[in-house]
């Protein structure tokens, strides 16, 4: 089997800064990842840590826009970087020999001539990753936009008014969907009594407004619930979690191919 290379998240930084001395060197290392040349792979925590220092003007001294570091996690994950995730396999092994199978050697760039990729540590075998747990699309990409609407119950309400609760929500939402954090969940109750929630995902986001009084759009409690993404998904299933979670009699929903249309 050939050696399968894991890039250190601060290689991506540099390869982002073109004021960065490491610039060059980095940007050949990910050119060669990106372009297949090498079997390179990335773990969710590349993305999150490369968004979270890009972002940040006290870490970078030309931040991208929100937008724009988006954008180019994107453009990654269209490469021919993998996208690779733990197994149940891969919990086991951390708990028999503490180290994780995808733990990546770690380069500072140093001495990037001598490093010129980080290899994950050769005593495991790819086939201890996860390859099928990715969010790469199936069939033609898509631009899948569902937005959901209930009125809510002041008994529910009680029961769902922090935010643990609603925090949980959105995880549950995401395995339901079989789709992956980009972005941790935010959530802030406004003085208005009401809820704002969201969630990025790889393939793009989810949001919810959450009225706990009766300034909602029909004048009563409700939700507002909003689902974007490039990978498709089964509405009705999602649509019965809602309905099940907000203990909801009635609700509405639409569902939009922005591929299509507006």
């Amino acid at each position: 089997m050939n050696d399968i290379t894991g890039i250190d998240s601060n290689i991506f930084v540099y390869a982002a800064d073109k004021t960065s001395g490491r610039y060059i060197e980095a940007s050949r290392i990910i050119s060669d990842a990106a372009l297949g040349k090498v079997r390179a792979v990335i773990v969710p925590q590349n993305l999150t840590e490369y968004y979270a220092t890009v972002t940040n003007s006290k870490k970078v001294p030309i931040p991208m826009t929100n937008k724009t570091a988006i954008e180019q996690m994107e453009k990654l994950l269209r490469s021919s970087l993998k996208l690779v995730y733990p197994n149940n396999r891969t919990t086991k092994l951390f708990i028999e020999t503490g180290v994780m199978p995808e733990k990546l050697v770690k380069s500072s760039l140093n001495d990037v001539k001598k490093i010129n990729y980080v290899l994950i540590d050769r005593n495991y075998s790819i086939s201890e990753l996860d390859f099928t747990r990715n969010d790469n699309i199936k069939g033609p990409e898509g631009h899948y936009h569902l937005i959901y609407y209930a009125e809510i119950s002041e008994k529910k309400i009680k029961d769902i008014d922090n935010v643990k609760t609603l925090t949980n929500f959105l995880y549950k939402t995401l395995e339901i969907l079989d789709m992956h954090c980009l972005i941790q969940p935010i959530l802030k109750r406004s003085n208005r009594n009401a809820w704002t929630g969201l969630m990025g995902i790889i393939t793009s986001h989810i949001a919810f407004h959450l009225w706990t009084d009766k300034n909602g759009p029909h004048g009563k409690a409700g939700i507002q619930f909003d689902i974007y993404s490039c990978k498709s998904f089964d509405i009705k299933n999602i649509v019965s979690y809602l309905d099940k979670f907000f203990d909801i009699k009635k609700s509405s929903y639409k569902f939009i191919d922005r591929s299509k249309t507006l």
